[in-house]
């Protein structure tokens, strides 16, 4: 979408806004994207590619919408909560009146301001998940920004921003202080030239410019790195810019750098920065009144580049001093006249090594570590108030998450970090003087002298800066905790009169001491000022006399300007003080020098000293108080213990606890009158879907999308209700119109009749168990429970002897063949197994399962192709899908089908799933054909599943497990039967490796749990672990407490009497079958080489075959019972013949069970390999232990 307008704005910013008004809470507001010529000018033209791709991102996001109504709501909300108008005086006036009229404007006030702070309360809440949906479309948007721009594009503008928005700052501060007479002429070329010069103060030459790219793997670079983060964090509108960089680079886009200046995509740029410049520096320093329409020539941008130079030429701002001065206060500590450094003693020799050693490398670092922890404290202490707002968020410190409750334990910490760094900086601080003053007095004369002078005057700036500023947030502070209520009273008043009469005596302090103040010639050349009296007078202004009345006059705003222009004048006298000491300094080092190498070092002039003007006694007596005895000396913050009170806290909600309390407060005079209401009409509908797939459930027209094997809680109103799903592709599995029972307070809707419902009763203490009642695919239902499609909780609280509770519960957990086996009649587990096929999505775990269900269920194949066509025409398309359509058809239709695919597959050749389904359908396809096709369509998982099948019959191990394995890499294969498939593999990886037990079966765990331990199982573990047999059944059936005698395991006992090295007394228990158990089919195909190899009647084993599924089902009890009637006996060779001939075609589970039959039948006349099958395609609880070799 295109922006409705585009608007050009001297910042460095890039938006999309829309209007706010009233009607856009119903009506999509127009949106126009706002592009500021500061980051035009911060950016090269990849960068700026990046920032207007995010913002146009912003433009394709639908939940845009949902952010204009979020903020055209708080607009609407502002008023209606915090504006009083004429009904709150109509209201008050009631109140005032008589008594016996005054109880009803009582009355309505306080349900006027519950339903107020229930509204205000609503509102903070929509607008801090509106804050968390905006976190979410940032994410977005900087993916659209790195698709367009590349991944890089977006970083490198993130990491430009914030340097070029303090240059900006720096910019418009200049074009403010030029005033109207002198305007800047290019505000653009002078923000480019501040940049510049930070980057020489900082000693940083990147700053404000793109980091360099490593040559590699820029795909893992990162710029930001994770340090405080101190937010709620999905209250936070904005992610941190770590997470954003890790947002776009999770999936990496190259980006193709461009350096040009984004300039050139502008008509006459030049002309635009000069109208944009004189457009801002008007609007910056306007005219005098009276003056209108004056245009003052604006200044050479020469002129103004040169003086922007000389800013940043500070002596003190030099790259070698590490940034030791850059912008610190280091004479805090320094609280009298005794308290400057003393003068270091040693050799000169000593003093010039000391002086040269003063400024290392890592003094940069120490410096940055301290500012670091300065920022991460102030940090921590705002995040206790932040934390309480939003207490659903959290603080993250390098990495770590913390809770609230950790916060004063990392703050003390890192208060005794900063300390230390703090001692260790300072500790250098009075290194530097102290070596300087020693190196000072070396030489003799005034030098020393001169050090002192120019380091007091640097304290008294610094002092002053100090208390100035700390006086003045505490009246701030002051009037913000008597204004937090929207109301001031006297006594308020007078509080903040007092605060600000103790900034009044700040100023006028420092006010008064200007004329006492004699600055040296060098001082006043850099102030460019005659004196620092006529410096103050000319830049500096006093508040005026401070009382309540002045208060409410406006005589804070006064004060602010008086304490901006103070701050001002007392700041540049800092930085010429610190530029005039480190030069004096700098010379004093020169001068030792020249002494050590023998050279006369030159005097200095007495009169060169900062000095007391003896202007007046009075004036020096108090001057030299300042000076010498610091009397304004700032040592340490002003106490700021006003507090809120406890009902102005509850009265604006400040902090979770006071808004919770006016929010319950609100709530006890609205909500119990308002449910009253409404629970008499109100009941519940619980609606669970029990489908693999998200379907969308209208109730009275109202729709709710609901998850697979969801459930969710609704609210019904009235007599009746029309429900309507529909699954995929709109697809309607229920729609009805359905009475409510009017005795009847909650419903289940069970979605299509997808689940299998039970109720059950939880019993607890004394009370007996209850049966569950079963309910089958019911649709709709109206139980008497307490839980609803979960389980009940395992201990409740009860006054008696035991309880009863009630669950309406599903059967979702177990497998597809178990629910429908658990149904009454087997139409309603055809309807069943159809629903899921129909509807379930192909890709989730069990979707195949359904499939596999329903049809050994009996589906009927009429519906079976019906729902393969329906689920092709919406679109889905599977090899597995087209395998059930054609084995559901019969006789011409089937025929019909495969010879489409036969000429669809001719038509195609390269179409490798037309090729497999061509062959698949062939009578009897020979595996050449399959080999041939493989040999095409290597990557094909069907083909390779078949001709990987084939070469594991040719006992071609190595090959079938590589050919089955890149099968199972596709997604669709395994999961059409995953668990059988699994053990497939396996079976052959077994087979393939040198010994089963080092096949490598991890990725195939999650199919099948027990598949990893089960290999450790074939593994020795000592002469008392038992055999691989014993040591699976201890896992799979762990034994019970008591003697071992009275501990039997039918499968064990039969497996254990057929193994090799039997006793008599083990083989005899082998041949007592247990009909009650349910054998294993490996078991039992075992068991039937032993009653035949031992004479046993074959009879009662058929029977438990019969019932034990298709594996047992292939069991050849004809041929064993023919072989053991035959006279003479056939032959061994013939019997191996016979064996290996039924082993053709087997899966790789019957053939185990084949080569186990053999061995057990014919012992040693087994051949070796069949022991070697055996135990590579059977695990150790389905076979006999067998010797590995004869």
């Amino acid at each position: 979408p295109k922006p409705h307008r585009i608007f050009l704005s001297p910042s460095v910013n890039a938006a999309v806004f829309h209007d706010q008004l009233p009607w856009n809470l119903f009506v999509p507001p127009r949106k126009n994207l706002d592009i500021g010529l500061g980051l035009v000018n911060s950016l090269d033209l990849s960068e700026f590619k990046a920032v207007v791709a995010h913002e146009f991102g912003h433009f394709a996001q639908r939940s845009m919408s949902v952010g204009a109504w979020v903020y055209t709501a708080q607009h609407v909300t502002a008023e209606l909560v915090h504006r009083r108008d004429a009904m709150d005086r109509l209201l008050d006036g009631i109140s005032r009146s008589d008594v016996r009229i005054a109880w009803v404007g009582w009355a309505m006030r306080v349900v006027v301001w519950a339903i107020r702070s229930i509204v205000d309360t609503l509102a903070r809440l929509v607008l801090a998940l509106a804050r968390g949906l905006n976190r979410e479309m940032e994410f977005q948007a900087d993916r659209v920004a790195a698709s367009v721009a590349g991944s890089d594009a977006i970083v490198h503008a993130l990491w430009r921003l914030q340097p070029a928005d303090e240059a900006w700052e720096a910019a418009l501060a200049l074009c403010a202080s030029n005033g109207p007479g002198t305007p800047v002429a290019d505000v653009f070329a002078a923000h480019a030239a501040i940049l510049a010069g930070k980057r020489g103060v900082l000693g940083d030459p990147l700053h404000g410019l793109a980091p360099a790219l490593p040559a590699r793997d820029r795909a893992a670079h990162r710029v930001f790195r994770p340090g405080l983060e101190v937010s709620a964090r999905m209250y936070s509108t904005h992610p941190p810019t770590h997470e954003r960089e890790e947002n776009v680079k999770r999936e990496y886009v190259p980006s193709e750098l461009d350096a040009r200046s984004p300039w050139l995509l502008f008509d006459a740029p030049e002309r635009l920065r000069r109208e944009v410049t004189r457009e801002l520096c008007e609007q910056l320093s306007p005219a005098p009144q009276g003056e209108p329409g004056t245009v003052a020539e604006p200044v050479p941008i020469e002129r103004t580049l040169a003086e922007i130079a000389a800013s940043f030429e500070h002596p003190s701002y030099a790259a070698r001093y590490r940034g030791a001065w850059l912008e610190r206060r280091s004479t805090l500590r320094w609280t009298g006249a005794e308290a400057l450094p003393r003068a270091e003693r040693g050799a000169p020799a000593a003093l010039q090594r000391a002086i040269a050693a003063l400024y290392p490398v890592e003094l940069g670092a120490r410096v940055d570590d301290l500012r670091r922890l300065e920022r991460e404290l102030a940090g921590l202490r705002s995040a206790r108030e932040e934390l309480a707002r939003a207490p659903g968020g959290r603080i993250v410190y390098h990495g770590r998450t913390l809770r609230r409750r950790d916060l004063p334990a990392l703050e003390a910490r890192v208060q005794r970090a900063l300390d230390a760094a703090r001692r260790d900086v300072e500790a250098h601080d009075e290194r530097v003087r102290a070596l300087h003053l020693g190196a000072a007095e070396q030489l003799g004369g005034a030098w020393a002298e001169r050090l002192r002078g120019l380091a007091r005057l640097v304290r008294y700036a610094e002092h002053g800066l100090s208390e100035l500023e700390d006086a003045n947030g505490a009246l701030l502070h002051t009037w913000s905790v008597v204004t937090a209520d929207g109301t001031v009273d006297a006594r308020e008043l007078e509080r903040v009169s007092a605060a600000g009469a103790e900034l009044a005596r700040v100023i006028g302090t420092l006010h008064i001491e200007r004329g006492g103040l004699a600055l040296p010639p060098e001082l006043l050349a850099r102030l460019d000022a005659p004196s620092w009296s006529a410096y103050v007078e000319a830049r500096a202004a006093l508040p005026g006399a401070v009382s309540p009345q002045a208060i409410v006059d406006g005589w804070l705003g006064a004060a602010q300007a008086s304490v901006a222009s103070f701050v001002r004048v007392l700041s540049t006298l800092r930085l010429a003080a610190l530029d005039e000491l480190v030069t004096c300094e700098d010379a004093v080092a020169a001068h030792l020098a020249e002494r050590v190498a023998g050279a006369p070092a030159p005097e200095l002039a007495p009169q060169l000293a900062p000095e007391l003007a003896p202007t007046s006694a009075q004036g020096t007596a108090r001057v030299a108080a300042r000076i010498e005895a610091q009397a304004l000396v700032h040592a340490g913050p002003r106490a700021r213990t006003e507090k809120l009170s406890l009902w102005n806290r509850f009265q604006i909600a400040d902090g979770f606890w006071a808004g919770t309390a006016r929010l319950a407060a609100a709530a006890l005079l609205i909500v119990p009158p308002f449910l009253l209401t409404r629970a008499a009409s109100e009941r519940t509908i619980h609606v669970h879907n029990g489908l693999g797939c998200a379907v969308d459930v209208a109730l009275d027209g109202v729709a709710h999308r609901l998850a697979p094997r969801a459930t969710l809680a609704l609210a019904l109103l009235g007599d009746s209700v029309h429900v309507r799903t529909t699954g995929a592709g709109g697809a309607v599995i229920d729609e009805f119109e359905r009475e409510l029972e009017s005795d009847a307070r909650a419903f289940a809707y069970n979605v299509g009749g997808a689940s299998v419902l039970y109720v059950t009763t939880a019993n607890y203490g004394a009370y007996a168990p209850q049966p569950d009642e079963p309910h089958g695919r019911d649709v709709w239902l109206a139980p008497d429970v307490a839980d609803w499609f979960q389980a009940p909780p395992a201990a409740v609280s009860t006054s008696g002897t035991g309880a009863y509770r009630r669950a309406l519960e599903t059967l979702d957990k177990e497998t597809p063949g178990a629910q429908l086996s658990s149904l009454r009649s087997n139409e309603d587990a055809q309807r069943l197994g159809e629903l899921h096929a129909r509807f379930d999505d192909l890709d989730t775990a069990r979707a195949w399962d359904w499939w596999y269900a329903w049809h050994e269920a009996g589906a009927d194949p009429r519906r079976v192709v019906e729902v393969v066509r329906e689920r092709r025409a919406r679109g889905v398309r599977s090899v597995a899908l087209d395998r059930f359509e054609l084995d559901a058809l019969a006789g011409a239709e089937r025929a019909a089908l495969c010879a489409e695919y036969d000429a669809r597959s001719a038509a195609a050749p390269q179409d490798a799933d037309l090729c497999y389904l061509s062959l698949r359908n062939r009578e009897g396809a020979p595996a050449a054909e399959f080999a041939a096709a493989h040999a095409r369509f290597p990557e094909h998982p069907w083909i390779a599943g078949v001709h990987g099948a084939e070469l594991a019959r040719q006992g071609r191990w190595a090959e079938a497990a590589a050919t089955l394995g890149a099968a199972w890499n596709d997604r669709e294969y395994w999961r059409s039967a995953p668990r059988f498939g699994a053990l497939e593999l396996a079976r052959v990886r077994r087979m393939a490796a040198e010994e089963p037990t080092r096949a490598q079966v991890r990725d195939l765990e999650q199919h099948v749990e027990w598949l990893a331990t089960a290999q450790s199982w074939d593994r020795s573990a000592g002469p008392r672990a038992g055999t691989p047999l014993e040591r699976a059944y201890d896992e799979l059936e762990p034994r019970p407490r008591g003697p071992r005698r009275a501990w039997k395991r039918p499968d064990l006992v039969a497996l254990r009497a057929a193994s090799d090295g039997a006793t008599a007394e083990e083989l005899s228990a082998g041949l007592q079958l247990d009909a009650r158990h349910a054998y294993r089919p490996t078991t039992l195909w075992v068991l039937a080489a032993l009653f035949a190899r031992e004479k046993q009647d074959l009879a009662p084993l058929r029977a438990l075959a019969a019932e034990a599924g298709a594996l047992a089902a292939d069991i050849p009890f004809d041929w064993l019972e023919a072989r053991a009637q035959a006279a003479p006996p056939p032959e061994l060779e013939h019997e191996i013949a016979e064996l290996d001939r039924r082993a053709a075609g087997l899966t790789m589970l019957e053939r185990g069970a084949l080569r186990a039959l053999g061995v057990v039948l014919l012992r040693d006349g087994a051949p070796a390999a069949w022991r070697t099958e055996a135990n590579a395609l059977l695990f150790a609880f389905e076979r006999p232990t067998f010797d590995a070799s004869d």
